[in-house]
């Protein structure tokens, strides 16, 4: 069992995964009402365009998946903690762009709030990661 001070790490990991499996509920719920269902009903975008956003759509739906897998096996299994480092990795990364373009963007900041829930993920991924043995 992994220590992080009196805390166990893969306490750690573990929520790293439940939190990507609520994000993924978010996306599916609200992201597939306000994004992916607008897109496959706009005619104010090319075809292409279309298809290509709402192909991305279902890219971040895996890999919220794979993320939370990441996290589980690390979690479950010191010896993945490459796994869990690079959905760490990944995480970290979708809440620097979510902030990059939140913060120049035209629109408000409020509109791309994933900034919060990927440096949440990143946070208690890394952690986790800090506190295995």
């Amino acid at each position: 069992m992994s220590r992080l001070g009196d805390f166990d790490a893969d306490v750690f990991l573990g929520a790293a995964s439940l939190l990507c499996l609520l994000t993924l509920a978010i996306h599916l719920a609200i992201g597939g009402r306000e994004t992916a269902r607008v897109l496959l009903q706009t005619t104010d975008l090319p075809s292409v365009t279309r298809r290509t956003a709402y192909y991305c759509w279902h890219v971040v739906t895996i890999v919220l998946v794979a993320m939370a897998a990441a996290f589980v096996w690390a979690a479950t299994d010191t010896s993945a903690w490459e796994a869990a480092a690079l959905a760490a990795a990944i995480s970290t990364a979708g809440a620097v762009l979510s902030l990059i373009l939140a913060t120049t963007g035209k629109g408000p900041a409020s509109e791309l709030p994933q900034w919060s829930l990927f440096s949440m993920i990143a946070g208690l991924g890394w952690i986790g990661l800090l506190g295995q043995e």
